[in-house]
């Protein structure tokens, strides 16, 4: 019995002494690398083996999927800290999915789409409070912007595009005009000449041979007033007009010529002549304003046209207030081009203007040169006594170069008027005031 006592004493000390080793756990499942237990070694003498597995220490860190259990300590079981760490995350992760899946919740929906409309009343109300302008500032963009300068480039490519096919057309034009007018001219030209050579020295008489200077033929209107011939004047002895015999052979020539001209053309009216200027030719006259545009005096068709008197002037030249005559302005210097000389002082106060006619040759001095309308009234020629005074005032009053010349019911005008090349209703007009009449 004592023997059998012993013996059980000795396997329950050393049960327990079995149930209370420390069992030895890896170095890396401690905080602490001095708090890991050393192995204890076993008594040689004591051959009896534990009734639990005690884990292989040798074996290498996260060797096993899943933590080690610690033996339960008072009937509760027990994980190490890093299997606490694991649950914890788990846990977490858990928690934030039924957080997500809330937020799909019934109620959670309801509120977003009462603060959607609550939104959407604020926009409607902060709509309603904007002008236009500040509409506009809002909703500007750099799409709009680019729109903008897209535009603005497409305009300017237009306005481009117009410039060049207007360029381009006048361009044709002037070379068509110029293709058909260089035959015109040049036959012009040549037509002319002829007729300077062969008549011209008919009309060479410039000097100053009226002993009373200017004439006072004409009181009255000229409107229903008869102004006698220049032969009458003579015969009569009306007016202050004085014969020389020295100049008789010049008149005679001068009255040849014009009738040499009216044998080729009954409308030849009379001879014009500026001294230093290429204007030297015949004027014709007819029913209107518009034949001689285009006809040479002959009555040929030419563009250059002819100088032509005003379809109202008659003969004598001394019943009309104001005679007028007409010629291109041609560029190359031909028929009237050179009445734009007289914008030159020097020409204007030294230059007279010479007109020759079966009655006489008649003497005039510019007293203005200007730019006017076409319908300005500048060619006017029917007024009585005080309206041709004001008239003639208002025409000196006009000039670009000044005078001190004054006038009275008795005076005669001369009107020359071309165009200006440049706008088609302006016009270049030279007048002249009669101060010499020269007579047999």
């Amino acid at each position: 019995m004592i023997f059998f006592k012993k013996k059980k004493i000795k396997e329950e000390e050393t049960s327990e002494s079995s149930l209370d080793a420390p069992e030895i756990l890896p170095e890396a499942l401690t905080d602490d690398p001095d708090e890991v237990d050393t192995p204890v070694e076993q008594s040689p003498a004591d051959d009896t083996a534990p009734d639990f597995p005690v884990p292989d220490v040798t074996e290498p860190l996260g060797a096993t999927e899943e933590p080690p259990v610690i033996p339960a300590v008072n009937g509760e079981e027990s994980v190490s800290p890093q299997a606490d760490e694991n649950i914890a995350s788990a846990e977490e992760t858990e928690d934030a999915e039924v957080t997500d899946c809330s937020m799909t919740s019934p109620d959670s929906a309801g509120e977003d789409t009462e603060d959607a409309e609550d939104t959407e009343d604020a926009e409607d109300t902060e709509e309603d409070t904007l002008n236009d302008f500040e509409r506009s500032i809002r909703d500007f963009s750099a799409d709009d912007i680019d729109a903008t300068v897209k535009s603005g480039e497409k305009k300017r490519d237009m306005v481009r595009l117009a410039v060049m096919v207007l360029c381009v057309c006048v361009f044709i034009y002037s070379t068509s005009y110029l293709i058909i007018n260089i035959p015109d001219k040049i036959t012009s030209d040549r037509i002319y000449a002829d007729i300077i050579d062969s008549v011209a020295d008919g009309f060479g008489v410039e000097g100053t041979v009226s002993a009373g200077g200017k004439v006072d033929l004409l009181a009255a209107d000229s409107k229903t007033a008869y102004t006698p011939t220049m032969d009458e004047i003579i015969k009569n002895g009306a007016g202050e007009v004085t014969t020389h015999s020295d100049h008789s052979a010049e008149l005679a020539k001068m009255r040849a010529s014009l009738e040499s001209l009216r044998n080729i053309n009954p409308d030849i009216y009379a001879w014009i002549k500026v001294p230093g200027t290429n204007i030297n030719y015949p004027v014709a006259k007819t029913d209107n304003n518009e034949y001689y545009l285009d006809h040479a005096y002959t009555g040929d068709n030419l563009v250059n046209g002819s100088i032509y008197a005003d379809f109202r002037c008659v003969l004598p030249i001394t019943e009309n207030y104001n005679t007028v005559l007409y010629g291109h302005n041609v560029t190359s210097g031909s028929m009237f081009n050179h009445v734009t000389h007289f914008f030159k002082p020097e020409v204007f106060e030294n230059t007279n203007i010479y007109i020759y006619t079966f009655d006489g040759i008649y003497v005039f001095k510019p007293f203005s040169i200007h730019e006017a309308a076409y319908d300005s009234g500048y060619v006017d020629m029917g007024f009585d006594a005080e309206e041709f005074v004001a008239f003639a005032t208002e025409l000196a009053e006009m000039s670009d170069i000044k005078t001190d010349v004054t006038f009275t019911p008795g005076d005669r005008l001369i009107t020359l008027s071309t165009c200006t090349n440049g706008i088609s209703t302006q016009r270049y007009a030279l007048h002249g005031v009669l101060i010499e009449t020269i007579t047999e």
